[in-house]
């Protein structure tokens, strides 16, 4: 008499998963072992600001934000969505988009993929991974005016206890290594894209990136 087969399914709960950056993220795509497209689990308290600003240009991956519990609002460009349950939210990937809570946490999914091409996912998204968090103030100045770039809400992975921190500021692919905060003055008017690059004790390295734009 054979065995009955084994179904290929995988069940985890909310608090069965992995969480980083302040226990806002949940690596839900690792947890459940999908390859095909990004998933990750965000659960945001109310006021809160730390679902990071950004678009998948360099990517061409496209979003779906899928609201489980709770309301928030998501800009789009200079466009706002109600986050809530019921509602599915698209966003191509040229677009800048930004969640934001108000009164009320919210708990929500994003998926995300890329038409035609097989998923790579990012680094960060992977158990025990290490996470870049780059950040600049101020990202408009003239030439000659010094920028103050910061990693210091960036983490290690799991097991290790050490990062070191380095930066490409100019997008040439060239990387410096700094400490947590570092300065950079650009000689030359433009739009630039800085790269923060850590590197755990584990071996195990992310990437981000934030825009500075330099005046005459």
């Amino acid at each position: 008499m054979s065995q009955a087969r084994e179904a290929d399914a995988t069940v985890k709960r909310v608090d069965e998963l992995e969480y980083f950056h302040h226990g806002a993220f949940g690596r839900l795509r690792a947890g459940l072992g999908v390859r095909a497209f990004g998933m990750q689990l965000v659960k945001l308290m109310p006021h809160s600001d730390l679902y990071p600003e950004h678009d998948h240009t360099d990517n061409d991956q496209e979003e779906v934000y899928v609201t489980l519990a709770g309301k928030a609002t998501l800009s789009v460009g200079t466009q706002q969505f109600p986050l809530e349950p019921g509602v599915f939210v698209r966003v191509g990937p040229r677009e800048t988009r930004k969640v934001r809570t108000d009164t009320e946490p919210v708990e929500l999914v994003v998926i995300g993929g890329v038409p035609g091409q097989a998923y790579t996912p990012p680094p960060y998204t992977e158990s025990g991974a290490a996470l870049a968090v780059a950040s600049a103030t101020p990202r408009s100045v003239a030439v000659g005016e010094a920028v103050t770039f910061e990693g210091s809400e960036s983490t290690p992975g799991s097991g290790a206890e050490r990062l070191t921190h380095a930066w490409d500021f100019e997008g040439t692919g060239s990387f410096v290594e700094t400490d947590e905060i570092a300065t950079y003055t650009y000689p030359m008017p433009g739009t630039y894209t800085a790269t923060l690059r850590v590197t755990d004790s584990a071996g195990r390295s992310d990437k981000d990136k934030v825009q500075i734009d330099v005046r005459p």
